[in-house]
């Protein structure tokens, strides 16, 4: 932009020397519009150009001024046929004596209008200006200014007033455009050491760049000056002037309006006060700024430092863009900043927005190099974070505690650069919840995230939604496909796991999460983006320990926990709000999975997981209970009358294992034991479609002694199984009544078999014979499980009225029944 405006000036000032050299040729000559076939002759000579000229107006006292109207001049051959420049009216007038006495240009004033000037440079990067700056005549031009004909100290002009000029400057070769349109300017007085002020009213100014798709543009330019000297400018007031931006391939524009600059006297090395008023219009986002500046600026150009005192920015927000739809952002303080040495100070900064207000002093160093860097203490005092989240729009976070989120604050110091940022000594407050520790981002480019914070106490709970009521168990059912079905499509944030380029530790003295209360827990999360992510966590639990370590690979995910001592009764209670389960456990978890939704990732399960618990119970169901109607159904007789017995069932000892194959948990390894019975099973779980189809085979004991066993004297040795099935969460148990039924024949027989068992031997061997009879009553021993050895002596005569063996019983058909039946 400085070159085309030397060429302006050039140009103008070119032309009011032509002006002049026509006035004194015109004095005298006596006929001023004689000369005009002169000058264009000398003009088509000297630069092959067209000049037109048309009336001349001359007077001599008492000024001597020349008036020309309708002058134009032809552009340079191959840039068209419109003229490079065209002059409406060109007025000038001068004192003849001081000019004739003095060489001293006394001027009633230059008055220029109409002025259209038209700047060209093709492809090839020639102008149509080039003929003009050709020095043809160096020596000359040299040996006038020895002679200093006429100096610039001895020029005294009233003013100079250009009025409805339009200058445009066209590079094809750069591809650019500039362009002023309605340029009218005034001036005061003007001398070689002052002006007395300058005016431009409502000039429009442009530049574009084809090649780079971007444009400027400077409407309603109204600028006002007071007296502008060598030493200082008297004040600039520049009023509802905007400004517009255009970026056309990345489809953005912005717009500065009602812009309104005023300020003191400008003088070097002295304050001015400054205030600076502007409207921003954007559109994406879509958003209206009104900005306003208030400050007391020093400049010292010599040795480049600025200070602005009394620092005052409001911002007032607006429009779809805008959080909340409105917001006032105010920024104040003191700024200082050194050019030549880099360095920047922001001393007493404080900045309100949203409720929030952040106190800093920050210090810039290196910034006139390769190496800036930025620190200070950073202050956020005191805020409420609901009124915050409020007033930028946010829909209101409904949590269990209504009393969460009721207060915040934070203070660290701050080191960074225009790549990375630390935030160190970090004592941060939420609540009742302190956290201190360091944050760093070492590269903004790669988001490389690291930290090392200790949290005092967090209660997870308070933050979380409130749990929804229970529905009845007939809602529940009716909505159960869809539920499972919701949850196996529920996409894994897998691409934001993958993003995340994290190295960091947080250790937590106390935690509840979902209920359940931890102590001591330690967390480390590490991985790169784009590569596996590994998380450890351990914790002190209801008496337990646990350590669980998990890796994160695209959508391959495995999972390692340990979990030893875990009082499980309490922690079940806090977790899902019932204790089915008591007694003090162990689990063992190693699984691998992979896929981008749950229902995936159930499907492709695979692994092994173990438990053992002690000393403890499995509540809702009474299996001695179930058992005893089990055989009041199968013997059809009325259950013994019984007191109301606890809804559990106990055991020493509670084990089982299985395998996670391609999302069914398979086992074949249960196993517990009580006083009253042994207990085994075998099945498996369907994850993913939340089915399980698993038998358990409880055996009553060889003992009157436990839960229920003097009533089950009659079962003892006999395995019940039990069917469970349906729904993983609420399953059907379904005694198998018909197994329970041939034990009990068989046993019957093999009582009845002891009984009798010397009378048939000797039975026997009187019909086949001591050898053969031995052997066949030998044989129907171990039929029925008699635990007698067979006689050695022969047998004895037979005894009268051997009772007849009863027979055997017919199996029951299978009763379906639930937990606490």
């Amino acid at each position: 932009m400085n070159k085309p405006l030397k060429i302006i000036l050039g140009i103008v000032g070119g032309v009011i020397a032509l002006t002049i050299v026509a006035l004194v040729a015109a004095v005298m000559m006596f006929d001023p519009n004689s000369f005009r076939g002169k000058l264009s002759a000398e003009i088509k000579d000297r630069y092959h150009r067209d000049l037109l000229v048309g009336d001349i107006k001359l007077s001599v006292f008492p000024w001597l001024s020349v008036k020309i109207s309708d002058v134009s001049i032809s552009n340079a051959e191959g840039f068209g046929k419109d003229p490079f420049a065209q002059v409406g009216m060109l007025d000038l007038g001068v004192r003849l004596l001081p000019l004739l006495k003095s060489r001293k240009i006394e001027a009633s004033g230059i008055a220029l209008s109409d002025l259209t000037l038209n700047l060209e440079k093709n492809a090839k990067g020639e102008s149509n200006w080039a003929d003009f700056t050709k020095d043809d005549k160096k020596d000359e031009d040299k040996e006038e200014n020895k002679n200093d004909i006429i100096k610039l100290k001895d020029i005294d002009i009233s003013g100079i007033e250009l009025k409805n000029a339009t200058v445009h400057f066209n590079d094809a070769q750069g591809g650019k455009r500039y362009a002023a349109d309605k340029l009218n300017l005034s001036t005061g007085g003007l001398t070689s050491t002052k002006v007395d002020g300058v005016k431009l009213d409502g000039a429009n100014i442009s530049y574009s760049d084809s090649v780079g798709g971007k444009s400027y543009v400077v409407e309603n330019l109204n600028l006002k000056t007071g007296e502008l000297s060598t030493s200082q400018i008297g004040g600039v007031e520049m009023k509802d002037v905007t400004l517009r931006y255009n970026d056309s391939k990345a489809n953005k524009s912005y717009a500065v309006e009602h812009l309104n600059v005023k300020t003191g006297t400008l003088k070097m090395g002295s304050p001015a006060d400054v205030e600076i008023g502007l409207s921003v219009a954007s559109k994406s986002p879509e958003a209206l700024v009104d900005l306003k500046l208030l400050g007391t600026v020093l400049a010292n150009f010599d040795a480049k430092t600025y200070t602005v005192n009394k620092l005052k920015l409001t911002a007032d927000l607006s429009g779809a863009g805008v959080p909340g739809g409105k917001q006032t952002v105010q920024l104040t303080g003191n700024t200082f900043f050194d050019q030549g040495k880099g360095v920047l100070l922001l001393s007493k900064t404080e900045l309100q927005a949203a409720g929030i207000t952040i106190n800093t002093d920050i210090t810039g160093t290196g910034l006139s190099g390769d190496t800036p860097r930025l620190s200070g203490p950073i202050k956020i005092q005191p805020f409420k974070p609901r009124e915050v989240m409020s007033k930028i729009g946010m829909k209101p976070m409904v949590t269990a505690d209504k009393d969460a989120l009721s207060s915040a604050s934070l203070n660290a110091q701050y080191m960074g650069t225009f790549k990375s940022a630390t935030l160190s000594g970090v004592a941060l407050n939420l609540d009742q919840t302190a956290i201190t520790g360091n944050i760093n981002i070492s590269d903004f480019a790669t988001k490389a995230l690291s930290f090392a914070l200790k949290v005092n106490k967090l209660d997870a709970d308070r933050y979380l939604a409130p749990k929804a009521e229970k529905t009845s168990a007939k809602a529940d059912s009716s909505g159960d496909a869809a539920k499972k079905a919701a949850l196996n499509a529920t996409k894994i944030p897998s691409d934001a796991l993958n993003a995340l380029n994290v190295n960091g530790t947080l250790d937590i003295g106390s935690l509840k999460i979902s209920g359940v209360n931890m102590s001591n827990v330690q967390l480390k999360l590490s991985g790169e983006k784009d590569k596996p992510k590994q998380q450890e966590i351990s914790a002190n639990l209801y008496g337990g320990q646990i350590k669980a370590t998990s890796r994160v690979d695209g959508t391959s995910y495995a999972v390692n926990t340990h979990l030893q001592g875990l009082n499980a009764a309490p922690f079940l209670k806090d977790l899902v709000g019932k204790d089915p389960v008591s007694g003090t456990g162990n689990l063992n978890l190693d699984i691998i999975a992979n896929g981008a939704t749950v229902g995936d990732v159930r499907r492709s399960l695979n692994g092994s997981v173990n438990f053992a618990l002690q000393n403890g119970a499995v509540k809702g169901f009474n299996l001695g209970q179930i058992i005893r109607k089990a055989q009041a159904l199968a013997t059809a007789q009325a259950p013994t009358a019984q007191a109301a017995a606890e809804q559990q069932t106990d055991f020493a000892t509670f084990s089982a294992s299985g395998k996670f194959v391609n999302g069914i948990l398979k086992t074949d390894t249960l196993d517990a034991k009580s006083p009253l019975l042994r207990l085994t099973g075998a099945g498996e779980i369907d994850l993913v479609n939340e089915i399980i189809n698993y038998v358990a085979k409880p055996t009553i004991v060889e003992t009157s002694q436990g839960q229920g066993g003097k009533e089950l004297d009659a079962l003892r040795g006999v395995t019940i199984p039990i069917q469970l099935s349906g729904s993983m969460y609420a399953p059907k148990y379904n005694v198998m009544f018909g197994d329970i039924a041939k034990q009990q024949a068989v046993k019957q027989l093999t009582k009845q078999f002891d009984s009798h068992q010397e009378e048939i031997q000797k039975k026997l061997n009187e019909k086949l014979g001591d050898k053969l009879g031995g052997e066949l009553g030998g044989a129907l021993g171990k039929l029925f499980g008699s635990k007698k050895p067979a006689p050695a002596a022969p047998a004895a005569a037979p005894t009268e009225g051997k009772p007849a063996t009863p027979a055997p019983a017919a199996p029951a058909p299978a009763v379906e029944t639930k937990p606490g039946t």
